[in-house]
């Protein structure tokens, strides 16, 4: 014998998207894109920032920079045919903008940089993570100058 009862064929929620008050908390969640914002496309900003003359040498990589031109950190990347093949060179910049995307946060607010990687070293996430860290530190700290050639090691 069946018995009517108030909602007896609800089955619940009727979709899998959360409820509002769960997307507007994933909203405050940090960020993991790349996006246009923070990457230097234009050839103007480019030479802008191999004129500026601040330079980074690390370990794994090569960073033209300067501060103070924009309001959140930005990334360009610079790989040469003779760094080697394709897929060499696509791995490097996927490295680069992985490390970028994953600690923009850490970074200088208004640091713009240029990323080469450097001839002959052994390209890893590590050691672009480490150098990448160094040049936050050291603009932090105040320990960059407006020199034309700044290294390290």
């Amino acid at each position: 014998m069946w018995v009517s009862q108030k909602d007896v064929n609800r089955r619940g929620p009727k979709s899998d998207q959360p409820s509002p008050s769960q997307r507007a908390q994933a909203l405050k969640r940090i960020s993991l894109s790349f996006p246009k914002s923070a990457r230097i496309l234009k050839r103007g900003h480019f030479k802008a920032l191999a004129q500026n003359r601040c330079r980074f040498v690390g370990d794994a990589i090569i960073i033209n920079y300067r501060t103070g031109a924009s309001k959140s950190p930005k990334l360009g990347l610079t790989v040469p045919r003779q760094f080697g093949n394709a897929v060499k060179r696509n791995r490097f910049k996927r490295l680069v903008r992985e490390v970028f995307r994953t600690r923009r946060q850490h970074f200088f607010q208004q640091l713009e940089m240029n990323v080469f990687p450097k001839k002959g070293a052994d390209i890893s996430k590590e050691g672009i993570a480490n150098d990448l860290l160094n040049l936050n530190m050291r603009i932090q700290t105040g320990a960059h100058s407006q020199s034309p050639a700044e290294t390290s090691r």
